[in-house]
């Protein structure tokens, strides 16, 4: 049980983004309810069932020593299917499972404690059968923004109706006064206490489990986490609404930078399991959390350069020579580290079309000798402007590249008479044939969605492009 509500609730806050503009929001549909209480799903989700030990008084055998072990759940029926729905007067969630049936099966031995002492063993199936009321789960936000039980209103009521035991495999005289005491035994000590454990597993297990959760997701360990944290309780309709912070911060400074976002849209969606908007808000203070960091700063040396290259990065290289006759000329023989660097953060908007995606970086040129101060000698600017619409085909995303611009401009030079064309013509050559044909490529072969633990799987993905958001539907299978 305690399984079961957990994961409902924590796919909830899947995956799935300091300011009152969600950045990212995540919804449950009935559908995505009902996946996870259908009787497959629980029976791989319940735990292995622990060995009875035990002892009883039956009035023929007197005191009799017993053991039931290797116990397996072989059959589970819910009636009726939705077991657990969405309830918007309850505002969360409502249990309304009206008979449980489950057939167990395993080992089974015991002792008597009379003046002639017997033992048997063989083997045991049980069918119980389990009515119970409906009871509430008002759902709500702790203060440190993470889902929480606002109100559990429980007015418990689990009666096992039936316990019917067959035991096998030993004398049938014996076992069959046997099974009758057990299966009041079991009866009557289910009543007792099934619902004290529903209580403290809602009240207490579930409660303690939400309250741990962690709302920082590392997108880049040890450099930003995503702050998933919610800024309000669910918005319950015939669905469950999730709102999330959703800004990337770093983890060092956690400074915030200065980034407006959008409200979403009204949408009543509920076709899929599970929905997830994604915002330009999360990803424009992705692209300022990692550029204050320094992450997206890259310094080319010769270290870098593969040991089998012949290439070299000296001012007397032949290529280089090549490509950069002046600097060769008035500083011969010298070390070359080429410093790339963002010159502010990357810039992402999402619009109806698709996203795009802007990066202005310095390109500087560096030189250093012996006995040589490194000295900059050539600043660059180049601005990266690129389209992109995104689709979905099975289990990957993929996108096609509308559109793509490189545009480079001289900012400074130490060399007279610098042949800035030359240089312009070949950073241009370079970002069409390998940077955006490596961006085609990549959205060509598609990117795999994460996997699910176990044996679920996403299907039926869907991708809706908005201005400011985007949209991703999905279903699970399994």
């Amino acid at each position: 049980m305690k399984l079961l509500f957990t994961s409902v609730l924590l796919c909830m806050t899947m995956p799935a983004f300091l300011c009152s503009i969600a950045g990212m929001k995540t919804r449950i549909t009935q559908r995505g309810i009902d996946f996870f209480t259908k009787a497959s799903q629980i029976r791989a989700m319940l735990p292995d069932i622990p060995d009875v030990i035990d002892s009883t008084e039956i009035s023929v055998l007197g005191k009799v020593d017993y053991r039931v072990h290797g116990i397996t759940i072989t059959d589970l029926k819910l009636f009726p299917r939705s077991i657990l729905a969405i309830d918007q007067e309850v505002g969360g969630l409502m249990w309304k499972a009206q008979e449980l049936q489950v057939a167990l099966s395993g080992k089974w031995s015991f002792d008597t404690h009379s003046l002639i002492p017997i033992s048997d063993s063989g083997s045991v199936t049980v069918k119980v059968v389990v009515n119970s009321s409906p009871f509430k789960l008002q759902l709500g936000t702790d203060s440190e923004g993470r889902l929480s039980i606002k109100q559990a209103v429980s007015g418990c009521h689990f009666t096992v109706g039936l316990v019917d035991i067959e035991l096998s495999g030993g004398k049938e005289w014996l076992y069959n006064v046997f099974e009758t005491n057990v299966e009041d035994m079991i009866k009557n000590a289910a009543n007792d206490q099934i619902c004290a454990v529903v209580e403290k597993l809602i009240r207490e297990d579930l409660a303690s489990a939400l309250s741990s959760m962690e709302v920082l997701a590392p997108i880049v360990p040890e450099v930003a986490n995503l702050d998933l944290s919610l800024l309000s309780d669910p918005a319950v309709d015939s669905y469950i609404d999730l709102l999330h912070k959703g800004e990337v911060v770093d983890v060092v400074n956690s400074v915030h930078g200065d980034i407006q976002g959008s409200p979403l849209p009204s949408d009543s969606d509920n076709e899929r399991m599970f929905y997830l908007w994604l915002t330009d808000y999360t990803l424009n203070s992705a692209g300022f959390a990692l550029e204050s960091t320094d992450y997206l700063q890259y310094t080319l040396t010769q270290a870098e350069i593969p040991e089998d290259s012949s290439f070299v990065l000296n001012t007397s290289a032949y290529e280089l020579g090549l490509l950069l006759p002046q600097v060769s000329r008035v500083y011969p023989n010298m070390e070359v580290q080429c410093r790339i660097a963002p010159t502010g953060p990357p810039s992402f908007t999402l619009t109806e079309d698709g996203a795009e995606i802007r990066v202005v970086t310095n390109i500087e040129l560096i030189i250093s000798g012996d006995n040589a101060t490194p000295k900059t000698v050539i600043t660059l600017e180049n601005n990266l402007e690129l389209s992109l619409v995104l689709t979905v085909r099975e289990a990957a995303v993929f996108w096609d590249v509308k559109t793509f611009s490189c545009e480079t401009s001289l900012i400074e030079s130490e060399v007279e008479d610098f042949d800035f064309v030359i240089v312009e013509s070949a950073i241009k050559f370079a970002c069409h044939a390998f940077i955006k044909q490596y961006i085609k490529d990549m959205g060509t072969e598609g990117v795999p969605v994460p996997d699910i633990p176990g044996t679920i799987a996403m299907t039926n993905l869907s991708v809706v492009h908005g201005n400011g958001y985007l949209k991703m539907g999905f279903d699970l299978k399994g």
